[in-house]
């Protein structure tokens, strides 16, 4: 029987030390998934910054445009007033123009 103890005793070491085993290749892979868990952390919060940011951003730009449509509908307002001027400006030549051409034909059939 010493041998089948022997055996024994060698099995049972042979157990330890794959116990021991996989309790590094544990620790090792809770190591990885605690790296793992800071990674995803720390990127969440970089996204969660970057989003913060391109909201600002975007804030700016939606004031930056709201600015440029005002400025772009006084222009037309503007436009559109400066072209009725012309218009009753130019009306008003013509009638000026009608009325000298008459003027000039009334005076050349009367001097005639």
């Amino acid at each position: 029987m010493p041998g089948s103890q022997q055996f024994q005793q060698h099995e049972q070491l042979m157990q330890v030390m794959m116990m021991m085993m996989m309790m590094m290749q544990n620790q090792d892979l809770t190591r990885e998934i605690d790296a793992l868990r800071r990674a995803k952390e720390d990127s969440e919060r970089q996204m969660e910054a970057d989003n913060a940011a391109l909201r600002r951003e975007q804030d700016g730009l939606r004031g930056d445009l709201e600015s440029i449509l005002r400025e772009l509908q006084n222009i037309l307002d503007t436009k559109m007033g400066l072209e009725l001027e012309i218009a009753a400006y130019r009306k008003l030549l013509e009638g000026e123009e009608n009325r000298s051409v008459t003027t000039y034909v009334f005076h050349r059939v009367i001097l005639s």
